[in-house]
């Protein structure tokens, strides 16, 4: 009887470090800190200030990935394998240079997870779902199976009662597609000598794009695909990074990979980049534990006459469009290319960036690979298929995202 006690105290124990997931990570959190434990922290809804913010109890939700702990587990060996990128960085202020070497990739994978397993995206994601034609989904999957047709009432009825399971997740499933679309892109370190600290918050990869501010037909939605695309996510209190679309802007100089903003000139340009982070943040803005009140205030002030941030305006309207960020960003050491000042937006029409040959036969060839796997699978599920079995093709044969 003690020994089942035991194992039971162990079993709450394991649940218990299971169940505050982190949707940034602590690793993340802790190049901000001089001690790596404390930072400061600043809620703009409440206009609370934090001194010393533990940094293991930040960027948490209960459960977020699930009761299982898997995928959190999961992103913690991610994590845990390209941190010494990041560390790399801070400690040499060296880029990896290009997709030839694994650690740029790795850079970039690092990247979108940080953004896609956001609560920012997660809401999205459920905007989305909730918003999702499952009439017309079902009308094309019978077309392209007819022997599933005597079945479509019941799909029906499947699909309108079969929810993502886990928005997160859902989200997280998008890296691969993602990392192919965006080895186009540039890479630049912005190296902070200022007197001014970067800032970070808990949503800190923040999706940008100043080359659609500039007409009134340009586009009000922007994503990873679009020309003029921009992140920015600061590593430290020094180091921020920044990926960018090379057609559209210059940014520094052309040789380099990376951009110094100098003490007593470019204050504005840290300045600039930190309101990104209180505006793109989910709940909470992050700096050293240094940091007085007032260096969180005068910013919120110079920012909280904007709009909502991000996508979390149209969210709370029950909306699953995502609107930009738009607050004419200015920053000294970004212009326009020759491309982009002379482009002429037109009405509806968002203009996409094209891979290389390379890239784009990569992305072609894995996603012919999928679809074949797919339609093997459902063939298969196909040859004995009967009533019992059409919940479970409808899931596994994944038609909410075919």
């Amino acid at each position: 009887m003690e020994e089942i006690v035991k194992d039971r105290n162990l079993s709450d124990k394991i649940n218990a470090g299971k169940k505050n997931q982190h949707y940034v990570s602590v690793f993340y959190l802790k190049n901000f800190s001089i001690k790596r434990k404390l930072l400061s922290k600043y809620t703009p809804a409440t206009n609370e200030f934090t001194k010393d913010a533990i940094i293991k109890k930040e960027a948490r939700i209960e459960y977020y990935y699930g009761e299982d702990g898997i995928v959190e587990d999961m992103l913690a060996d991610v994590e845990n394998k390209f941190a010494p990128v990041i560390k790399g960085i801070i400690e040499t202020n060296i880029l990896p240079k290009n997709t030839s070497d694994k650690r740029f990739v790795q850079l970039l994978e690092l990247m979108l997870i940080m953004d896609l397993r956001n609560p920012v995206r997660k809401r999205q994601i459920e905007a989305v779902d909730k918003n999702f034609d499952r009439d017309n989904l079902i009308n094309t999957v019978v077309l392209k199976h007819p022997k599933l047709k005597p079945h479509s009432e019941k799909l029906r009825i499947i699909a309108h009662n079969t929810a993502l399971r886990n928005p997160a997740i859902e989200a997280l499933r998008k890296l691969g597609l993602l990392l192919n679309g965006i080895v186009d892109l540039r890479l630049k370190l912005i190296i902070n000598e200022t007197t001014k600290p970067f800032l970070t918050s808990d949503n800190p990869v923040v999706i940008y794009n100043q080359f659609f501010e500039l007409g009134e037909d340009a586009p009000t939605t922007s994503s990873y695909a679009c020309e003029g695309f921009q992140a920015f996510w600061p590593i430290s209190s020094k180091l921020l990074l920044m990926l960018y679309d090379s057609r559209v802007y210059y940014v520094g100089k052309k040789k380099g990979n990376t951009v110094k903003l100098e003490r007593n000139k470019n204050e504005n340009d840290v300045n600039s980049l930190n309101k990104l982070q209180f505006l793109s943040c989910f709940t909470s803005v992050y700096g050293r534990e240094n940091l007085d009140e007032k260096d969180f205030e005068t910013i919120h002030q110079q920012v909280k006459d904007f709009p909502l941030p991000q996508i979390l305006k149209k969210l709370k309207e029950s909306d699953s469009r995502v609107i930009d960020l738009r607050i004419n960003l200015f920053l000294s050491f970004v212009a326009l290319s020759n491309y982009g000042s002379v482009y002429k937006f037109r009405p509806r029409y968002t203009p996409l960036r094209k891979l290389p040959q390379h890239w784009q036969n990569v992305f072609e060839s894995d996603h012919r690979q999928k679809e074949v796997e797919s339609d093997k699978t459902l063939t298969e599920m196909l040859a004995n298929l009967d009533d019992q079995g059409v919940e479970d093709l409808f899931i596994k044969g994944n038609f909410l995202n075919r």
